[in-house]
């Protein structure tokens, strides 16, 4: 009697293989799970930079387009916490448009948030800071060029804004005091 050969896969051998296409299967979803939430964190991290840097520009700019306003409603006043002026907002369409806002600091024992109001909107935060921050205001017609706590002058704009804690100050022009 004659055995032929067999022909065909065993149980086993099928069993086999579709465990080890299993085992390449999952190393090829864990390796493109990784390559996704790297590509995430990175895409977060870039957000974060971008948003710290365009909030101190953005500040810069809101400070630097301040106008001064005969309007009592609309004048330039502050204290240590906020900042209310009319400036120029951008628009949808590119431009710059007259608007009144109002920058804010939120501070907590160690950080500050610098947040800014647009024509009584929600607040945005613009820039976070290490520390308690505080405004304080140059006043060039006094006699001793001081820095002040409070501006309610309502004829003149300060010559610039700062932003204060104890060991760092940041300056921000003012209006035409720029050029």
């Amino acid at each position: 009697m004659r055995l032929e050969p067999r022909r065909g896969v065993t149980l086993i051998e099928v069993l086999a293989t579709l465990a080890v296409a299993g085992l390449v299967t999952l190393g090829c979803v864990l390796l493109l799970q990784q390559s996704s939430d790297e590509s995430g964190r990175l895409v977060n991290a870039g957000n974060v930079s971008t948003r710290g840097g365009n909030g101190h520009d953005e500040l810069r700019r809101l400070f630097r387009d301040a106008e001064r306003s005969n309007d009592t409603t609309h004048a330039f006043r502050g204290d240590e916490r906020s900042v209310a002026a009319m400036t120029r907002c951008r628009t949808s369409r590119g431009w710059t448009a007259p608007c009144s806002v109002i920058v804010t600091i939120d501070s907590l024992a160690d950080s500050s948030i610098v947040g800014v109001q647009v024509d009584s909107g929600p607040t945005w935060p613009l820039e976070r800071r290490r520390g308690a921050w505080s405004f304080r205001y140059f006043d060039h017609t006094s006699a001793d060029s001081t820095w002040v706590k409070h501006w309610h002058t309502v004829a003149t704009l300060p010559t610039a804004v700062a932003l204060v804690t104890d060991a760092d100050t940041v300056m921000l022009a003012v209006g035409p005091s720029r050029d």
